[in-house]
Formats: structure tokens, sequence, C-alpha cells
């Protein structure tokens, strides 16, 4: 008697909700019963295509097998281990590999050339029939479509009501004649050149018009593209956009193949007719202004240098920043610039009515050199000051506790490290089996992430029986005169643009302004690393205080990723 489990699937919505699953797992079942085998657990994907190997049920099958939580593993048939045969072999690789056996519509699977054989052809097989399946969907929509019939696309188009086919009718659209009036609104109101996109989401709110999906707030994208929507004048195009696959190569012997779709030719476009909310002379009057708008833009992107660090203090949202030229007459008209910061929220207010339940930020703008210069002031004068920078460390105020905190938050770091790295190991799978990398490319890496995962164990397994650093005074004191006097030679060769901004990305988490207050947040790492090699190297007190902490040799990292970080918080 064996210890088994059984994996069953089915890819469509239509057969989830049709229970067909059911007969699978009963099916399976008792070929287990009837084998002799006991049952331990169940694997069922339940309206996930065989086409994708990431599979929530899959997934921990595979996990599973490393464990020796079953002995045997059952299958319906082969093209419910995957549709593709690559796939298939894989999974089944993996399962042999693991000393598991394998049954197969009933039939012990050997790993042998003739068994490999016929499970390779009735792969291709499954795989022929999904590209069958695929064309004759694709075939069947086309046809339809040149036969003047409405496919479901629309069904939640603003301005009509999409009624289903039934056994007697055809799909149509048909007139919602309370969003129809917003719609003319919408048009009207642009094309007269008069009022922007804000006043017209304003107008839509003042008059109770809510968006297809209820919602009472407008945006400027969605009344965009009920501009651009050449369904309105009575026309709805198919085929408009096409898929196309680009290659190219990006070294160690793969290819990045990417698929996107582009705008088909005019030509391949097909027309269906559908009733008409305005006339064409207006829609094609308001493409001109939008073509017009898009060429004569006043503002054009620049550079910031605390772009996406830069946070408002009064509702949280991120400050962006922008340029603008003034014009001032005295006794002459001087021209000048302004660059400043300021809230998205309170930008996008504006844009809503007064009506609007829009919470709304009092935070004022900031103009950009005020900022910048006031930031680097608290940088050189606190940051890079290691006396008043540990009174503005959270470990100093709360050291306990904080060093805790900051310990247990280390060792999440490097489980979120040993996760990203299996999925790192998820994707080489899949360009594998894709045929985008080579099988001996494809081992090298893998036995590559699988030493940086048993790496990140044995580091997680030292943190946690190691003394943490944070408890050291010395290592602390070190760890933050360190940081101070590199910081402050990176500073003084920051000169430029680019290395500012590099600058402040490496040593900044966040920078938060409220009313003319900031706030610079940043961390600190703790632990005796191999680059304090050099501040070491001259003083031999804290060669020797180092060494009676630790007894350990000169200059050894006491962790691979450090015993802890220390938060700023600067204002």
């Amino acid at each position: 008697m064996k210890k088994a489990a059984f994996y069953a699937r089915v890819s469509s919505d239509l057969q989830r909700k049709e229970n067909t699953i059911e007969s699978q797992i009963e099916a399976l079942r008792k070929q287990i019963t009837e084998s002799g085998n006991t049952l331990v657990k169940e694997y069922v994907d339940n309206g996930y295509s065989g086409a994708l190997l990431d599979r929530p049920a899959l997934n921990d099958l595979r996990h599973d097998l490393k464990t020796p939580l079953f002995d045997a593993i059952y299958f319906w048939n082969s093209d419910r281990i995957a549709r593709d045969v690559t796939y298939q072999n894989l999974i089944i690789a993996e399962i042999l590999q693991r000393n598991k056996q394998i049954i197969i519509n009933g039939k012990d699977y050997v790993h042998n050339p003739e068994n490999k054989f016929t499970l390779t052809v009735l792969g291709a097989v499954s795989e022929l029939e999904r590209a069958k399946i695929i064309e004759r969907s694709k075939r069947g929509k086309q046809l339809k479509i040149s036969q003047g019939k409405l496919m479901s696309c629309g069904s939640t188009m603003f301005g009509y009501d999409y009624i289903p086919r039934t056994a007697t009718a055809p799909a149509q659209l048909v007139v919602n004649e309370r969003e129809a009036d917003a719609v003319r609104m919408i048009f009207t109101e642009y094309a007269k050149g008069e009022v922007g996109m804000n006043q017209i989401t304003k107008a839509l709110e003042d008059g109770g018009y809510k968006t297809k999906f209820g919602r009472a707030l407008w945006d400027r994208t969605g009344l965009k593209n009920i501009l651009r929507n050449t369904t309105y004048y009575g026309v709805k195009y198919y085929n408009k956009s096409k898929q196309v696959q680009e290659c190219r190569e990006t070294g160690d012997y793969t290819k990045d193949i990417r698929t996107k779709y582009v705008l088909a030719d005019k030509s391949e476009w097909v027309a269906i007719k559908v009733p008409a909310i305005i006339d064409q002379g207006l829609f094609d009057k308001v493409q001109e202004k939008l073509e017009w708008n898009k060429k004569h833009y006043r503002r054009p992107k620049g550079s910031y240098l605390l772009a996406s660090l830069l946070k408002c203090g009064v509702c949280g949202d991120s400050m962006y920043g922008y340029k603008r030229e003034f014009q001032r007459t005295f006794v002459n008209t001087y021209t000048y610039q302004k660059t400043a910061y300021r809230c998205l929220r309170r930008v996008k207010q504006h844009q809503h009515s007064k009506r609007s339940d829009v919470k709304r930020c009092n935070n004022r703008e900031v103009a950009s050199h005020l900022i910048e210069e006031r930031l680097f002031s608290l940088i050189r004068n606190i940051m890079f000051n290691p006396d008043r920078l540990m009174t503005h460390m959270d470990f100093f105020r709360h050291e306990t506790r904080g060093a805790q905190m900051k310990f247990d938050q280390e060792l999440r770091d490097i489980e979120r490290k040993i996760e990203h790295t299996g999925d790192k190991k998820k994707r080489i799978l899949d360009l594998y089996a894709n045929g985008h990398l080579l099988q001996e490319t494809y081992v090298k890496k893998e036995k590559e992430l699988d030493t940086e995962i048993t790496a990140l164990k044995a580091a997680r397994l030292d943190a946690i029986n190691k003394i943490p650093a944070l408890q050291s005074p010395e290592i602390v004191d070190l760890t933050i005169r360190q940081y101070c006097e590199t910081g402050r030679a990176r500073l003084e060769k920051a000169a430029d643009f680019t290395s500012k901004r590099q600058f402040l990305l490496d040593y900044i988490e966040s920078i938060t302004y409220r009313q003319d207050d900031i706030i610079v947040k940043g961390s600190v790492h703790v632990g005796v690393r191999s680059e304090y090699k050099e501040f070491c190297a001259g003083n031999e007190e804290w060669k020797q205080r180092l060494q009676a902490n630790f007894a350990m040799k000169p200059y050894t990292p006491y962790s691979v990723y450090g015993n802890g970080w220390l938060i700023i918080s600067v204002a």
C-alpha cells in the first residue's frame, strides 16, 4: 500500500460551472481505491488553462514532491498535466527525479523510451487540438464580423446598452438616452473650444451623470476615450489592431520574444453599422481639436531632482515637479521661469466638481530651489554628522524594541529574497519550455539559483543564531561614523544633476513636505562588513575592540546581509 495523491484540472469557466472537474475527481479516487493505495492529498486546478505552467495546485504539487507526503501521483490524462509537450516532459521529469510513481489514465508510467515516445505523441496531439480550438474560435469570430454581426466587445460602452444575442435575434447596441445626452454634451462643449476637459468633468458631476461602472467621479482619461470613439457617429470598427512579435538577442544564449498589439492598416478594418448618437461632422471637428492640442502642448516633460522621492505630508500623495514661464511688467516686460513641486491630489481635486466628495489637500506648493537647498543643508549638517545623526534614530529612542523590530525586518527581507529567487527559477523554466533557452544554459542557471537559495538560507540561519550587531555599541558607533564619512565624500563629488540625483536615490528613502517643513527618511546598514577595512586600517584601537567583541579575524564580515537597519528620520 502506497500513499497516493492526484492532480485534476479543467480550463474553461464553462467546464468549471458545469462541474466537469467532479467526474475527474471521482474517477481518480476510484483508481486509487482499486489499486489498494491510500489517498493523502488532492490537487485541483479549477478553471486554469493547460497552456500555463504557473497554476496554484500544480505549484503546490511540485513543492510537495520534495517531501515524503506521497509516493504515487495520479493523472486522469496526459493533457491534464499540460497541453504543451515540453511542459509535460518537464513536470514528469521532476516527478521521476524525486522517485515518485506516475499513473496516467490508470497505467503506470515507467521512464523508458517507448512510454516517453507515446506521451510525447499524446502531448503533441493535445497541443495541436488546443491550437485548432483557438484557430476555429478566431475564424468563427472573423466570419461573424464579416457578416455584420455584432460581437460582445462594447458591452460596457458609455451611451449604449448591450443586448446579447438570442436564438431568434442577433446581439445589438441600443442607445441609452440618459447616457447619450451626456455624450452629446461632451462632444458639443469640447468642439466649441470654450471649455477644457476639467470643466466638462465638473459639468458631468454637477449634472449627476455616472460612469458606465456607476462611479460619480469622472477623469480625463475616460473622457478622452469617449472623444476618440468612432462608435458614437454610427460605425464600430473591428480588427483595428493586430498581434506582432518582436525578437531580440539578450545575451546568455537567450532571446527576448515580446508580443504586442499595433494599429492595423485601415484597409483591414471591418466596419459595422450601429445606432449613431452624434453626426460625423461633429466627431471630425473634435478630432481636429485634439490633434491641435497634442501638437501645441505647452508643458514639455522635464527632469526633477526630487522626482519619486517627495511625498505630501498632508494627504500622503506624491508631489510632482513642473516648470512654467511667467511675464511681469514694471517699466519693461520681464519673462521668468518658475520651477516648483506640488501635491498630485491638490491638482486632481481641481478636475472635479465642488459638490463631489473629494478630500481636499491644503498643502502649499514649494519652489524647487528652496526645498532642494534646505534638503542638502539637512543632509550635510545632520545626516552626515555622527553625533547629531544618533539623536534622530529610532534605535536610540526605543533601543530594545526598535532593535528587535529591525532585526525581524531583516529576516523578512531574506525570506523575500528567497521567494524572489524561486520566482527566477520559474521564469527560467518558462524560457526553457518555450524554446528561448538552451538546455545547457537552463541547467547552469538552475544550479546557480539553487546555490543562491542555499546561501540565503544559510544567511537566515546565521542571522538567527548570532547575537545581533545592534546590541553592540562599538559596532553601531563604527557603522554610523563610516556611513557619515562615506556619504559626505560622495556628496562632495556630486556636482551635476545626474550625480546628485543618483546620490539621493542611494541615500534617501523618502522626503515628506508639509507647510514649509520637510522630513527626510533613510537607513544605516549595521554590521561588520569588509568595506570597513579601510576605515579601521589606521586605527589599532578599533581593530582590538572589534576582535574582542566577536573573536573574529580582522575585517571579516560579521554577516553577509548585516544584522539590522537603523532608521533615520531627520526634520
